[in-house]
């Protein structure tokens, strides 16, 4: 909730691109990572993605659903993302305040399988983000 609360306040005082990222110990859809993320200005038309945050997992532009295995954590032979990178509505594609995308998200995580004890049991999150230049806002 504090995390939110932040976040909340941070988008309140100006329109700044923001990013978190970290361990949340828990799954993208789970209850606490959505508090985090928000909900949005709801009921304000056109102003639906404002003051959320989005898992750069779901909005990459680079995304292979076919090949894509994204996972950090293996526990009890399940495999889950439970570190993320979330950035907020100046990333996502959808927003007409779009000052960058997402280009791929990438996930470091062989060393899970080898069970190794000196090993971190939590896989990296690589996000590659674009900044768009006065060109590319010309074009769009």
């Amino acid at each position: 909730m504090a995390l939110r609360a932040l976040l909340s306040q941070l988008e309140s005082r100006a329109r700044r691109p923001r990013v978190v990222l970290g361990d949340f110990n828990d799954t993208a859809d789970a209850v606490t990572t959505a508090i985090v993320m928000g909900s949005g200005a709801a009921g304000l038309p056109g102003e639906e993605l404002s003051g959320r945050m989005f898992d750069c997992n779901q909005i990459q532009l680079g995304r292979d659903t076919l090949r894509h295995i994204g996972y950090t954590n293996i526990h009890e032979g399940h495999y889950m993302t439970i570190d993320h990178v979330l950035v907020s509505e100046e990333f996502n594609p959808a927003s007409r305040y779009a000052v960058g995308e997402v280009l791929d998200v990438t996930y470091l995580n062989d060393h899970l399988l080898l069970h190794r004890p000196e090993a971190s049991d939590h896989g990296q999150v690589l996000v590659r983000l674009r900044l768009f230049g006065a060109r590319d806002h010309a074009a769009a």
